[in-house]
């Protein structure tokens, strides 16, 4: 990178962390299967022809490694001046060259198990969607001159810290991270939870008990368990958020123990974003996200950069296209149907003497359905486009959450107008905003049908 970065040094060398062998030696585990099919399928006749096979295993696991430390020690970052260079493999050896002029972003990376080793990943993109480099280096390392922004500097409270978090939370991931152990946790929660409701006598005790059944209360413990596992995974993950930027460029840092590091320039960022979901519009804020090359090439496409109080608004203007008045039956239609449905199933389920399954359906179902129809009521209100002379203002929802975007025209790759055979009748149509850096497009619907933008 140039100015303002400091100028890179000549000739210098950037260590290669061990724990490069582990990474490659963990993407051959596959090959672990083999000594298993060995023995399903020529089950050894007696103790010689045992001894062979295991040492051809040996031999086969003993080369995989061998090459994995070659592979180590003949890879190498050389940072010299103007220039980066990354040298790899072992019989057939090759060489990038990473111009500093063209080197667009920059990251360091660390994990749990990296961090325990000292060791962090660092990439370099020089724009697309792939990392021109990406490789262990020890964390001793990490203070290299494409990471010294000089700027002024924010750092975020930790309020901010626990809405990141919240917003990266899925309860379902946090289930997927401790299914090793839900066979003693699933009964610990959830029983847990299930006589803490039923154990009391007080207000909240008896409430739960009329409203939530055994084994309603079992599932909700799962649930509660898998959503503060990974919420407490986000916040490791999104403390102590610091941004430093100047007129060209903007570096982000977050985390503890799961740590990320950024640098990239302004001008390769290809868009704003403001986000509000129902906790968000509960609480009267909203999440500020950017989004850049390298946010793309990491998995996350957009990084917060900020939280602010308010809601979100549209501009009032003429100009500004928005839902046709009668489009709102459109936007609520299919939760309003779900809603009508849950209410007649448990009707139903009632008749035959299901009194846990109208529980369930009472409880959750309809409150959520609820929600899900105001909140597509919301959207209706918010939803707009503006074309402007040098940007595209847009609002919409994606999920259960409004998203209202700025992008630069010079950051538009197209704008796509779809129209289906319902939408032509009612006289609406859907605008697809597709912008640089960004995975999929970006969708206002249910707009008033329009022939060009």
């Amino acid at each position: 990178m140039n100015k303002p970065c400091k100028p890179l040094h000549h000739g210098r060398r950037i260590k290669i962390h061990p724990v490069t062998v582990a990474a490659f030696l963990y993407s051959y585990a596959f090959l672990l299967i083999i000594p298993i099919l060995q023995f399903v399928l020529f089950r050894p006749q007696d103790i010689g022809e045992m001894l062979r096979t295991s040492s051809a295993n040996v031999l086969l696991a003993a080369a995989v490694v061998l090459y994995a430390y070659l592979r180590y020690k003949r890879t190498s970052i050389i940072v010299s001046n103007g220039r980066i260079t990354v040298s790899k493999g072992v019989f057939r050896r090759r060489k990038n060259i990473i111009y500093a002029k063209h080197v667009v972003a920059a990251a360091l990376r660390q994990g749990a198990v990296t961090s325990f080793f000292g060791a962090q990943t660092l990439c370099v993109g020089t724009g697309g969607n792939r990392l021109i480099a990406e490789e262990y280096i020890k964390k001793k390392s990490g203070s290299l001159p494409l990471f010294d922004v000089e700027g002024k500097t924010e750092r975020l409270s930790f309020f901010h810290s626990l809405v990141a978090a919240a917003d990266a939370t899925s309860a379902l991931s946090g289930l997927l991270l401790i299914i090793p152990f839900l066979r003693k946790t699933a009964p610990v929660v959830g029983e847990g939870l299930s006589e803490g409701f039923y154990g009391g006598i007080n207000l909240w005790s008896h409430l739960a008990s009329k409203l939530l059944p055994p084994a309603v209360a079992y599932v909700s413990g799962l649930i509660a368990a898998g959503y503060g596992f990974a919420f407490v995974y986000e916040l490791l993950k999104h403390i102590k958020i610091q941004i430093t930027q100047n007129k060209e460029y903007m570096k982000i840092s977050r985390g503890v123990i799961w740590r990320v590091v950024t640098v990239q320039p302004k001008e390769e960022m290809s868009a704003l974003t403001a986000e509000q979901g129902l906790l968000c519009m509960v609480l009267g804020i909203k999440k500020l996200f950017v989004l850049s090359h390298i946010n793309k090439s990491l998995g996350a496409e957009r990084e917060l950069v900020g939280v602010e109080r308010g809601r979100l608004k549209g501009p009032d203007d003429v100009s500004v296209l928005k839902p046709k008045r009668r489009s709102v039956f459109s936007f609520v239609l299919a939760p309003l149907l779900l809603l009508v449905l849950s209410v007649a199933g448990a009707l139903y389920f009632e008749q035959i003497g299901r009194i846990v399954t109208v529980s369930v359906v009472m409880s959750v179902a309809v409150p959520f359905l609820l929600l899900w129809t105001m909140f597509r009521a919301a959207a209706f209100e918010h939803s707009f486009l503006k074309k402007e002379n040098d940007c595209v203002l847009a609002c919409s929802y994606s999920g259960l959450r409004l998203v209202q975007m700025k992008v630069d025209n010079d950051k538009i790759n197209a704008i796509e107008i779809r129209q289906n055979p319902f939408q032509k009748i009612f006289g609406s149509c859907n605008v697809r905003i597709y912008a640089h850096n960004r995975r999929k497009p970006f969708t206002v619907k249910k707009l008033k049908a329009v022939t060009e933008f």
